[in-house]
């Protein structure tokens, strides 16, 4: 029996995980990753894995693939299909192949001189070259993907047979195939039952989806250009070649023909039957998955709604199997038509080869544009045909019509409603929504009628699709009722599409933003309209959502969003004097709306886009219909509208607001050349200094960057000394995030675009110099935000980033304020303790204790700031009489890990020594220095902190535990001696490891290892870099680590006790003004009595400057800023999920609060009990912050108290507070204060 080594390259993993190899034979666990074949690598041999010698049958093909485990979940190599590998003979071969990429099918090295050695180097050398560069045949151009298996067997298909009937069966086969159903079960025999056959068929279709989850790519992995494709499991691939095949064949992009065969449409019928059935049961799982409570992160999610956005594009190709056409002979009329003796010979003919006998030998959708012409024909001139044969072509004709799925959507909806097993619900739905349209046909360009339609056909939508998953309904058992139910549906979701595109004309033309501001609040006569307009807008919004989501894209979310709309409209915007605190609570949902319209189009491009461009031309397809595929199906769909309707309610709300759709996130200013980057990395900054650098002949005159998007993880480091002027971020992100304070502990003018206007009006200026104002006063400008474009003398005239006939009225605000902390050149002064130069500790390991440390007996110089202050804090919630309270702690001090490598050897610790060496050479950089720090990491993440710490951390758990009744898990944290310091915040550079098993000695070794490993990411290591340039701290860095009982949290928090924005939101009296008749609000950037950073943005012809301002440095702020949001507080910190939290002002004396936004995440985090963090959708009407303001305000003054007690306990040094509300108990419970940065 042979044997196979395997060696993987592989650079994909993270410290405590692994790579496992799996496949189809015992050997390799048959798919069950559990009993998969570990690989193993060292700190030299990294990034190759190898595997043990495995035994593998001899002469059999099988199929494997590589997984990483170890990581809270399984993580598949994203390749089109499975590796395929047949070994002969005796003897043990190695295998070596790279992560990610295939290379046909995979064979030992051939033997010298042995058979077919030559060709084999040859085949394998073309296959390799083949997956290097993506397929672009046609001219088609770059972008698009190799094709995997299914795809080319599918256009190897396609071109042996023409013929439709061929081209579904290929789709079939394949479908199939990669459900692994091939030698099990006759789909097509199991169709339209209900016994074992079928049954198996689901329990397949389950495991598929759970494997395409599990194979789905990393989140961010492969984001790229619009209409890209990201690595994608082979169900996820399948699904989107099927969906663009079929749209081809559709359109008559790929055309059908003869195949010299003999199959009569009964054929066609029973295949499309199988493939609904598959599909059906795709889309209950998918949907079932979707519905349950909370994912692992958004790519979960994310894959789900591809795989209903590619199901839904098969059921409109399919021909009809009702019972008519799944008969032995079915569409006879046609013959007995021509038979007639009433009509011409010629004629006669003409009908039986054209159409007869092309129906019965190979029926195709060219059959009915053939019937099609004749009926025109026939038509133009009726006095020649005889009555009698006119009505029957007539009949014939509808026949043919609902084969092909092609009749309209009233007949269908008759059909249903009259159908004995179709429930009452459905009826009432069906009248209404007929109801409906014949008030929109009669009333036809009318707003009202429009957008009852499109209401009246989602709630119809909800009916079908709640039946459709209804397996113990009657109408559940008779698959052909089913077609038409899903059918229906979506042809209801293109009839919204026209009803709300009626809404948006009628909406847009009122002109909202072009209405002087006072004019909606006057009496009713002359409010009515406007407010009537923005009401009807969001309501539309609302319907345009709830679409969305029954097209099976984020279904949980969209409900909850639509829920949410649909009750401010309601309940809100009827009143005669609308609130600021509406317009606030509107903004935050119509952000969500726009998020969802951006999701159906993600998904489409990530299916379509790339697919397209390499099926295409594979197929035969025209190019027309290949560069356009996506495009058209995102424009043809309800979310198209959506994406109309909620940027222009957004619009006029946030006008409303006096937003500038831009937010400061760091105030200053900064004047550059504005350019665009995808993302922040280091790799790219660097590029895009020396370019321009080359480009000014060496004289850096700065940039300014506007950039696409953000995790969270990127660092701002040495920004002003690449030339890095400002960073515009294309989405908002909370404001006290890591990312937000590693730019303020940079000085670095940010700031966040929340409009699409300001977006599109800055891309206008790329390429040129311009200043970028991050102001936080209300500065002058139309709307508190302006591009100032300088004349040839020099003068700026102010062009509004949001377009519009008419403005909302601007106020001229202060100029920039002085702050205590600038110098009078400018210059910063020393900050000391609130953010000058830091004073790191030099760590002296021989002095360190060797066993964890608890609660008191944790310092500064033994574990790091953070977990001093976290010890300290838990001292001070149990005196501070319930105020608040803080987790348990105990620490494992620096130098344990010096230890525990020396413990295993001195070839450890020397190797420890050697590559810390390296990692830290200040000479490394990009490829070099990751590999460095990437060996260190793996070798750290290989050692254990020792049994007595361990076992510390355990005792701690169940001490926990047994206080509060229940099982505790734990959060291991992260506290070295260069983080949490004043003006070293390292906010975020370093791990945390969530949800740990405190049970587990192993799981508790495995995170304490993890975050021991983060001290030397390629970031963490070039920050140290940076910060010993830019304040000269030359300290070795050492991590200590913090193990905590996680609590459960139902609200997290950040919260700087003194406001980083100097403009005092509490009004006189400390109320919510409301926006009433003679009381409207000028813009300059106030809402709700509050600045909301406004900012501009304008052009020079030349020139370089750089001023920064900070705000209320120096004096006590007598306001506690705050960010809240749902869950986890991972979401405020990271900055990676989308969207922005509630934000408010509190004062530290008297407890008064204000409100300056709501948020608008649509996820919040929990606990997964497994291991780490998942999202959870989030329903605002069943939160109690949002719904019930008696309680916010109590929450946010408990805010403002503990802020100013924990100032005051630091001797007054400004700190940077995270904590939560703990679910059930409701008690607020602070996990870390730190330096605020300044």
């Amino acid at each position: 029996m042979p044997s196979v080594k395997w060696e993987c390259i592989c650079r994909d993993t993270q410290p405590g995980e692994s790579v496992h190899v799996v496949g189809g034979i015992g050997e390799l666990g048959n798919w069950d990753t559990g009993k998969s074949v570990p690989m193993g690598t060292s700190a030299d041999s990294f990034p190759k894995w190898s595997s043990p010698n495995v035994g593998v049958p001899s002469g059999h093909s099988f199929e494997y693939k590589f997984v990483i485990r170890g990581g809270g979940g399984d993580k598949w190599e994203g390749i089109d299909g499975n590796r395929q590998l047949r070994v002969e003979g005796d003897g043990t071969e190695t295998v070596t192949c790279q992560w990610g990429k295939k290379q046909g099918v995979d064979a030992p090295p051939p033997m010298p001189g042995g058979h077919g050695s030559v060709r084999d180097r040859v085949a394998q050398a073309a296959a390799a070259e083949a997956s290097r560069a993506p397929a672009s045949v046609g001219g088609t151009g770059s972008g698009s993907v190799a094709l995997d298996d299914f795809g080319k067997k599918l256009a190897e298909r396609n071109g042996q047979g023409k013929s439709w009937r061929q081209k579904l069966d290929a789709v079939l086969d394949g479908l199939v195939e990669t459900l692994g159903l091939v030698n099990d079960v006759d789909v097509r025999k199991a169709a339209g039952g209900d016994g074992g056959e079928m049954m198996e068929v689901r329990k397949r279709v389950r495991g598929a989806v759970e494997k395409a989850l599990v194979d789905r790519p990393k989140e961010g992995e492969g984001d790229g250009d619009e209409g890209g494709e990201t690595a994608r499991s082979p169900l996820e691939s399948a699904l989107s070649s099927v969906g663009v095949f079929l749209k081809f064949v559709q359109s008559g992009a790929v055309p059908c023909s003869e195949d010299g065969g003999h199959h009569r449409p009964n054929h066609h019928a029973r295949t499309a039957m199988a493939l609904f059935e598959v599909a059906e049961a795709l889309e209950a799982e998918a949907s079932s998955r979707a519905a349950a409570a909370g994912w692992r992160d958004s790519s979960e999610a994310g894959a789900l709604d591809r795989l209903s956005v590619a199901l839904r594009a098969l059921h409109r190709s399919l021909p009809s199997f009702d019972a008519e056409f799944t008969a032995a002979v079915p569409l006879t009329r046609i013959r007995d038509i021509a038979h007639r003796n009433d009509i011409p010979q010629d004629l006669k003919q003409e009908i039986k080869h054209r159409l007869q006998n092309k129906l019965h030998r190979c029926a195709g959708p060219e059959d009915l544009r053939t019937a099609e012409e004749l009926m025109q024909r026939f038509d133009r001139e009726p006095h020649r045909y005889a009555g009698a044969f006119l009505h029957e072509y007539r009949v014939f004709f509808q026949e043919l019509l609902r084969f092909f799925n092609q009749t309209d959507l009233a007949e269908r909806l008759h059909k249903i409603k009259n159908h004995g097993a179709t429930p009452k619900q459905v009826h009432a739905a069906t009248d209404n929504y007929f109801r409906a349209k014949d008030r929109e046909h009669h009333e036809g360009g009318r707003l009202d009628p429009a957008l009852a339609a499109a209401d009246a056909a989602c709630t119809l939508r909800h009916e079908l699709c709640r039946l459709l998953l209804d397996q113990s309904s009657q109408a559940y058992k008779d698959v052909a009722l089913r077609q038409q139910l899903r059918l229906s549906e979506l042809e209801l979701a293109d009839a919204a599409f026209l009803s709300l595109s009626v809404v948006h004309q009628k909406a847009e033309g009122a002109n909202l933003l072009g209405v002087h501001t006072a004019t909606i609040f006057e009496e009713a006569e002359e409010k009515g309209p406007v407010l009537y307009m923005l009401r009807e807008t969001v309501r539309a919004t609302a319907v345009g959502v709830a679409h969305v989501g029954l097209s099976g894209v984020a279904r949980r979310s969209c409900a909850a969003v639509a829920a949410l709309l649909h009750s401010i409209a309601e309940k809100e915007l009827q009143k005669s004097a609308v609130s600021a605190e509406t317009f606030m609570r509107l903004a935050a949902g119509l952000d969500q709306a726009t998020r969802v319209a951006e999701g159906y189009c993600d998904a489409a491009l990530a299916l379509y886009g790339a697919t397209a461009r390499s099926l295409g031309p594979a197929v035969g397809a025209n190019d027309h219909a290949v560069k356009f595929l996506a495009e058209a199906d995102v424009r043809a769909h309800v979310a198209f509208q959506l994406s109309k309707l909620a940027p222009l309610a957004s619009s006029h709300v946030r006008a409303r607001m006096g937003s500038s759709g831009l937010e400061c996130v760091v105030a200053g200013e900064g004047v550059g050349t504005l350019r665009v980057m995808p993302r922040l990395s280091e790799e790219a900054v660097d590029a895009l200094a020396k370019a321009e650098e080359e480009r000014e002949k060496g004289v850096t005159k700065g940039l300014i960057l506007l950039v696409r998007s953000a995790d969270g993880d990127e660092e701002m480091g040495g920004a002003s000394r690449k030339g890095i002027r400002g960073v515009i971020l294309g989405h908002a992100i909370p404001h006290l995030s890591h990312l937000a304070i590693r730019a303020r502990q940079e000085r670095l003018p940010f700031v966040s675009v929340v409009e699409q206007k300001a977006h599109s009006a800055m891309l206008q200026l790329v390429g040129k110099r311009v200043k970028l104002e991050a102001r936080p006063d209300g500065g002058a400008g139309v709307g508190g935000s302006a591009i100032k474009a300088v004349g040839a003398g020099g003068d700026e005239s102010p062009i509004s980033l949001l377009s519009g006939p008419a403005k909302v009225p601007s106020t001229v605000g202060s100029p920039l304020p002085s702050s205590p902390m600038v110098g009078e050149n400018g210059g910063w002064k020393d900050l000391g303790s609130e953010g000058g130069k830091p004073e790191v500790e030099e760590v002296d390991l021989g002095k360190m204790p060797v066993s964890a440390l608890v609660g008191e007996e944790i310092e500064k110089q033994f574990c790091g700031a953070k977990a001093a202050a976290c010890a300290a804090l838990f001292k001070m919630g149990k005196a501070s009489g319930g105020v608040f309270e803080a987790p348990a702690c105990v620490g494992i001090p620096f130098g344990s890990l010096e230890r525990v490598a020396k413990a295993k050897g001195a070839e450890t610790a020397k190797k420890l020594q050697g590559l810390r060496a390296s990692a830290e050479d200040a000479e490394l950089s990009g490829a070099e220095l990751e590999e460095a720090c990437t060996k260190l990491r793996y070798l750290v993440a290989s050692l254990r902190p020792s049994a007595s710490e361990t076992g510390a951390v355990k005792k701690m758990c169940e001490e926990e535990t047994a206080r509060v009744g229940r099982g505790v898990r734990l959060m291991v944290r992260s506290s070295a001696n260069v983080e949490d310091l004043g003006g070293l915040s390292a906010a975020g550079l370093y791990d945390s490891v969530a949800d740990v098993d405190g049970t587990s000695e192993e799981s508790i070794g495995e995170a304490v290892a993890a975050v021991w490993a983060s001290l030397f990411t390629k970031r963490a290591v070039l920050a140290r870099r940076d910060a010993k340039k830019e304040f000269g701290v030359g300290a070795s860095a050492h991590m200590g680590v913090l193990a905590q009982p996680m609590k459960e949290p139902n609200l997290c928090f950040v919260l700087h006790t003194r406001n980083p924005f100097p403009i005092s939101a509490l009004t006189a009296e400390g109320g919510s003004p409301s926006m009433s008749p003679g009381k409207a609000q000028g813009g300059g950037g106030k809402a709700d009595g509050l600045s909301l950073a406004p900012l501009s943005i304008s052009r020079q012809n030349s020139g370089t400057s750089l001023r920064r301002e900070r705000s209320g440095a120096g004096t006590r702020s007598p306001d506690v800023y705050a960010e809240v949001a749902h869950g986890h507080g991972e979401i405020l910190a990271s900055g990676a999920v989308r969207g922005v939290p509630y934000r408010a002002v509190v004062d530290k004396d008297s407890g008064r609060s204000h409100l300056i936004s709501f948020s608008s995440f649509s996820v919040g985090l929990k606990g997964s009990g497994e291991g780490g963090l998942v999202e959870e959708p989030l329903d605002y009407l069943k939160e109690r912050f949002y719904t019930d303001s008696v309680y916010r305000k109590g929450v946010l003054e408990r805010l403002g108290k503990v802020g100013a007690i924990l100032e005051k306990a630091h001797k007054g040094v400004a700190q940077d507070v995270e904590g939560l509300i703990e679910s059930g108990s409701d008690a607020l419970v602070v996990v870390q204060t730190r330096p605020q940065p300044l």
